[in-house]
């Protein structure tokens, strides 16, 4: 039986943070490094330039303009190369977002404009080199003759990698908040 993707993404959400915050407790309750816990439900701040990474990952890969770009797929492509790692441009080279949006948009020589808040959720604190954020993004579509159409709100999750040049994103979800339809 195949497992589907949110399923195996969940787990490895589940499983790195379980790596990266540690799962089991020193039975001692000695453990040096011990944090005090947080209370259920507290979100835990995600490093400014982290966040900023991914919300500028999130803008950019939904936004485009189909008097410039050649499909829906081309600004992703753009955001991976600009803020996520080769792995990461090489796979999400052929892919893009909805072509029902890309085509209404292009009948009105229009754009997608993007605008984005950090998720407030508890992502686990970064740790050796990895970390987690996400970012909502609101989109609107402006075209020709002053029209605009409100687009579906998207949830983008980013998995982020340290590297020498920075925080790099190394794997992305999105989500349609209003339909939960999720995507690599």
């Amino acid at each position: 039986m195949a497992v589907p993707d949110f399923t195996r993404f969940a787990l490895l959400v589940t499983f790195a943070a379980c790596a990266l915050t540690g799962c089991s407790r020193d039975p001692s309750g000695t453990a040096p490094d011990a944090q005090a816990p947080v209370p259920a439900g507290t979100p835990t701040a995600v490093p400014p330039e982290i966040q900023q990474v991914c919300s500028d990952f999130a803008a950019a890969s939904l936004a485009f303009d189909t008097t410039r770009d050649q499909g829906p797929g081309q600004a992703r492509q753009r955001a991976a190369k600009r803020f996520g790692t080769p792995e990461l441009a090489s796979r999400l080279s052929a892919e893009g977002r909805s072509t029902t949006t890309w085509n209404m948009v292009a009948a009105r020589r229009g754009r997608v404009e993007v605008t984005t808040v950090p998720v407030r959720d508890d992502p686990p604190a970064p740790r050796e080199g990895s970390a987690g954020a996400g970012a909502v993004a609101t989109r609107v579509a402006v075209g020709d003759a002053g029209w605009s159409q409100a687009l579906s709100t998207v949830v983008i999750y980013c998995a982020l990698g340290r590297e020498d040049s920075g925080w790099r994103v190394t794997d992305v979800r999105l989500a349609d908040s209003e339909s939960g339809a999720e995507s690599p």
